[in-house]
């Protein structure tokens, strides 16, 4: 494995099939943090809802102007979480769903969401901070198809915090297919110019 086979991280976006999810998340690790919740948990059909969006500031001026300022808000809005997967049995997440409708006693939870390479490793994760279900949802019952019952739940959440480890991901990869090397300098000279243009202070055009 050279250099140029291992930069090819870089040019090829992975994959969004390959998933997890962990509720109750505790932000020490990628284990569950109470028993309460069941590996049955961790697989859904489908996620969405991981965005995030700000309007434009328009502030009040004196006097006639030629054109309007739209200045960047401070302020962003996050959409609601939405976790689909089959109907399953003996469910601790959607125990705790029921729960919270039916008692209207809610419980925020954080949520854990880790996209996976070939060799099982997050290489992208969301942790979403402090959500609380608003909706429950299933599928319609059809008795002239065999389709799977799909359980859809509809999570409000404060934010996510967002961390990459994709070069890491790969690294693992190379090492389960028994490829080791050492790639840190290769590692430091395609990154070290991206991090300095990253880290660069921004300007505050606000001001």
């Amino acid at each position: 494995m050279d250099a140029y086979d291992f930069l090819s991280v870089f040019n090829n976006p992975p994959s969004g099939f390959q998933f997890l999810v962990i509720p109750n998340y505790d932000g020490k690790n990628t284990n569950f943090s109470t028993p309460r919740f069941m590996p049955n948990d961790t697989m859904f059909q489908e996620v969405s809802g991981l965005s995030c969006s700000s309007s434009d500031h328009v502030p009040l001026e004196e006097g006639g102007q030629e054109f309007i300022h739209q200045l960047p808000s401070s302020k962003y809005e996050y959409s609601n979480l939405v976790l689909k997967r089959g109907l399953i049995a003996k469910s601790p997440l959607s125990k705790w769903v029921k729960n919270s409708i039916n008692s209207q006693q809610v419980s925020a939870l954080n949520i854990y969401i880790a996209l996976l390479n070939d060799a099982y490793f997050p290489i992208y994760s969301w942790t979403v901070e402090k959500a609380y279900p608003v909706g429950w949802d299933f599928s319609p019952l059809n008795a002239t198809e065999n389709g799977v019952l799909v359980e859809t739940i509809t999570l409000k959440y404060e934010k996510f915090v967002t961390q990459e480890r994709i070069i890491e991901g790969h690294i693992a990869a190379l090492a389960a297919a028994g490829i080791t090397s050492n790639f840190s300098d290769v590692i430091a000279d395609v990154t070290s110019p991206i991090d300095s243009i990253l880290d660069h202070e921004v300007v505050n055009i606000s001001q």
